[in-house]
């Protein structure tokens, strides 16, 4: 037996637990009664989702954000969440559906203009112990960009990780450079460049197609091997056996 119940506006989906059981009895073929299936949708600060299986009740929370889409997107995701608790890869055309249905356009604004209100984004001084960033940025934006990037909010990394060296966050409109950068011993070109990619980012937007996404297109990697010292900036970062990734 299924419910599905709400929190926040929309309409009341009432199909989507039998959507979610459906697909529990697809991949749970062990005889015997099928868990009790409770679906919620809530407030999240994006397009997240949780499943919890736990004595006898499969717990699912979807992001309001789905309310209102097809069935066939609903039981796609279903497909993914559910095959995640029994540990078996979800179907490749399960993911293919979902990751279409997110990347649409109309969906994708929607889950920055969401990201932006609902989201929280930690915004440190970007003048840091060895290198300022807001005057980084301004000597490049003149240099490189012929001042074209426009205004963006800079931040050290929260804490120094060897996870990412920075990142662009579109919807806080935020480059963030990790802090483990912001030494006298890592030289100067090293954070330009990664500042310089991450400016690249605010220019060539991610392009969607097919249900993939491109980071990295063709047009933002020639244009990142024209940072002037670039062969430099990439051997410096390895010399300081700094390997994490930079989005």
């Amino acid at each position: 037996m299924s419910r599905s119940s709400e929190t926040g506006a929309g309409e009341i989906a009432w199909d989507v637990g039998a959507i979610f059981e459906s697909v529990l009895r697809q991949v749970d073929r062990r005889r015997g009664p099928v868990p009790q299936v409770d679906v919620q949708f809530r407030p999240f600060a994006g397009m997240n989702h949780r499943a919890r299986l736990r004595q006898g009740v499969l717990s699912v929370r979807l992001s309001d954000l789905l309310q209102g889409a097809d069935a066939r997107v609903i039981e796609a995701l279903a497909m993914i969440l559910v095959a995640k608790l029994y540990r078996r890869t979800p179907p490749a055309a399960a993911q293919l559906r979902y990751r279409r249905y997110v990347m649409s356009r109309g969906v994708e604004q929607r889950i920055i203009e969401t990201k932006r209100s609902r989201g929280r984004k930690t915004i440190t001084d970007p003048r840091g112990h060895a290198y300022d960033l807001t005057e980084m940025f301004a000597e490049i934006n003149t240099r490189l960009f012929d001042n074209a990037i426009p205004a963006t909010k800079l931040s050290w990394s929260a804490r120094p990780s060897r996870l990412r060296l920075g990142h662009y966050d579109i919807a806080h409109h935020a480059i963030v450079i990790n802090r483990l950068l912001d030494r006298q011993e890592v030289p100067r070109v090293a954070v330009e460049f990664i500042l310089y990619h991450e400016m690249l980012h605010v220019k060539h937007p991610v392009e969607s197609s097919g249900g993939r996404r491109r980071i990295h297109p063709p047009a933002f990697r020639a244009e990142e091997k024209r940072f002037p010292r670039y062969a430099e900036a990439r051997a410096a970062l390895r010399k300081l056996a700094l390997t994490a990734d930079v989005d």
